[in-house]
């Protein structure tokens, strides 16, 4: 399953050790082939890890898409000066701190 979603056999691995691997044993782990985890306990791990998330669909991701677009359309010019601006080494990245700070200067957030 993993190997179909880009993982390597060894990352593959160490993902399914990182989920089923008892939590409790610090920095040393147990390793046992046979150990397993139900479906519950990987989610259950998964979301304290990760925190709350959705998945979204092909046409709810492009709804989304046109409405972020068009809440940014007024102001796109500004928008990107400002996080221009933010980019101090201008390698085109910033900061998500930046990123937020330019969207509240804008109101947009």
């Amino acid at each position: 399953m993993f190997e179909f979603n880009g993982f390597s056999e060894k990352k593959a691995d160490m993902l399914a050790r990182f989920l089923i691997e008892p939590r409790d044993k610090g920095n040393q782990v147990e390793i046992d082939e046979e150990r397993s985890a139900t479906q519950r306990n990987i989610i259950a791990h998964l979301e304290s890890s990760i925190g709350h998330y959705k998945l979204y669909t092909q046409q709810e991701t492009q709804q989304i898409t046109k409405r972020v677009q068009k809440e940014l359309s007024a102001c796109r010019d500004t928008l990107k000066e400002t996080l221009e601006l933010e980019d101090y080494e201008e390698e085109g990245a910033i900061p998500v701190s930046a990123f937020k700070e330019a969207f509240q200067t804008l109101d947009l957030f």
